[in-house]
C-alpha cells in the first residue's frame, strides 16, 4: 500500500469525537486495517512508513504528537476538514458554483490548474519520502543490532562466543545459568560442559558455556561477573578454544547433568563423598547467613515427611572463621542413628532460606 494511503488512513482514524489517540494505539489500527488487504506488506514495513507519516503530518502542521505520545488533529487540519464539509453541502447548490462571467470562468480554471500542479507537487514529494525510507533502511531492529555490534566491538574485540565460568553453585542446572546470564529473557547459552573429576565424577562448580553471539558472551562477562547466583559469586572469563578442542560440543549439554539433573545433583546421589559406615553425621554448606538451629532442625522434620522429629537430631555445630569469628555458611548436623541421617541426606539441594542446601557425607 502507498504512503499517501496509509496517510490518508491515519487521518480517518483521527477523525472521531476526541480527534486523539496514543500513538502506539493508532499504529495498531492501520495495521489491523493493512494486513487483511494488503497480504503481501509485512508488519515491520508498515511501522517503518507508519513512523516516517507521522512525522510528515507533524511538520506540516496537521497533527501533534506530545511528549506522552498522544497524537491529535491540529486546529489547520480541523479547518480543513470543515472547509471540506462545507464545500459538500454546496455541491448541490448550482447556482452558487456556477460561473457568472467569463473572468470568473478565468478564475476558476486557473485555480483548478493550482489545484492540480499542487496535487503533482505533493505526490513527487511522497514519492521522494519513499525513496528516502528505501535508502536509509533504519529501524528499531537495525537499530538494536547496531547497539550490540557496538558493544561486542568494545568489549570483545576478538568476538570470543565460549566463556569460563567458575564458583558455581553446586546445584546449578541448564536453564537457571541460561536464564541468568540473559540479557532479554531469551535462551542465549547454546552449549554447556560442566566440569567434573574424571575419576569419580565430582562436580567442580565450573564450566565452559558456549554463546549465541559475540554480544551476549560481552554482555556476560561485563554484566554477569561476581553477581551472586544462588548465593555464590559467580566468576566469568573469555575462554576462546584452542587449537585441537572438539568445540562446540556435538550435543547441547554435555558431561555431568541434563535439563532435569543439576550439575552437582541433588538427593543422595548427588553427593560427592561415599558414605562411611553408620554414617550420622551430614555436612551442610551453600547455607543463609540467617541460619539458626531452630530453622534447620526444622527444614529437616519438615522436609522429611515426620520420618524425622526433632529427637532425632543430636546436634547442630555452625562453622566460623578464625580470625573474625564471621559465620562462614557451613556446618555440621549430627543425628542419634544412621536411618534419620539418611533420611536427612535426601533432602540435598532442597531450598531453605531463599538457597538450596548442599549436603554431603562426612565422618
Amino acid at each position: 500500500m502507498k504512503r499517501k494511503e496509509i496517510q490518508k488512513l491515519v487521518l480517518q482514524s483521527l477523525d472521531d469525537d476526541d480527534e486523539t489517540k496514543n500513538v502506539k494505539e493508532l499504529r495498531s489500527i492501520i495495521i489491523r486495517k493493512i494486513l487483511p488487504i494488503q497480504n503481501d506488506e509485512d508488519e515491520k514495513s508498515i511501522k517503518k512508513k507508519f513512523k516516517k507519516i507521522v512525522q510528515t503530518l507533524e511538520n506540516e502542521n496537521m497533527i501533534t504528537l506530545d511528549s506522552n505520545g498522544i497524537v491529535k488533529l491540529t486546529e489547520k487540519k480541523k479547518k480543513r476538514k470543515d472547509d471540506t464539509m462545507e464545500d459538500s453541502e454546496n455541491e448541490n447548490d448550482t447556482t452558487a458554483m456556477k460561473p457568472k462571467n467569463k473572468k470568473q470562468k478565468t478564475k476558476q480554471k486557473k485555480n483548478d490548474s493550482s489545484v492540480v500542479q499542487s496535487d503533482d507537487n505533493e505526490k513527487q514529494a511522497q514519492r521522494d519520502n519513499d525513496d528516502d525510507d528505501d535508502e536509509q533502511g533504519n529501524d528499531e531492529g537495525d537499530s538494536t543490532n547496531k547497539q550490540e555490534k557496538e558493544y561486542a566491538r568494545k568489549h570483545n574485540p576478538n568476538n570470543v562466543t565460549r566463556l569460563f565460568l567458575g564458583n558455581l553453585p553446586f546445584t546449578i542446572d541448564e536453564a537457571t545459568l541460561d536464564n541468568f546470564l540473559s540479557p532479554k529473557n531469551k535462551s542465549v547459552m547454546t552449549h554447556v560442559k560442566w566440569i567434573t573429576d574424571k575419576e569419580t565424577g565430582k562436580f567442580y562448580g565450573s564450566a565452559f558455556i558456549e554463546m549465541e553471539n559475540p554480544y551476549y558472551a560481552s554482555y556476560a562477562k561485563q554484566v554477569k561477573q561476581n553477581t551472586p547466583l544462588l548465593g555464590r559469586d559467580i566468576k566469568i572469563n573469555y575462554a576462546a578454544a584452542r587449537e585441537g578442542d572438539v568445540w562446540p560440543p556435538k550435543t547441547r549439554s554435555v558431561t555431568g547433568a541434563t535439563d532435569k539433573q543439576p550439575a552437582g545433583g541433588t538427593g543422595i546421589k548427588g553427593m560427592s563423598n561415599s558414605k562411611p559406615d553408620d554414617c550420622t553425621k551430614l555436612f551442610m554448606g551453600n547455607l543463609s547467613y540467617d541460619i539458626d538451629d531452630d530453622a534447620i532442625i526444622k527444614f529437616f522434620t519438615n522436609g522429611c515427611s515426620g520420618d524425622i522429629n526433632d529427637t532425632d537430631v543430636k546436634g547442630v555445630r555452625w562453622l566460623h572463621h578464625q580470625d573474625s569469628g564471621d559465620f562462614k555458611g557451613c556446618g555440621y548436623i549430627e543425628f542419634w542413628n544412621t536411618k534419620a541421617c539418611e533420611m536427612g541426606a535426601t533432602l540435598n539441594g532442597k531450598t531453605i532460606l531463599g538457597r538450596p542446601i548442599r549436603l554431603d557425607w562426612t565422618d
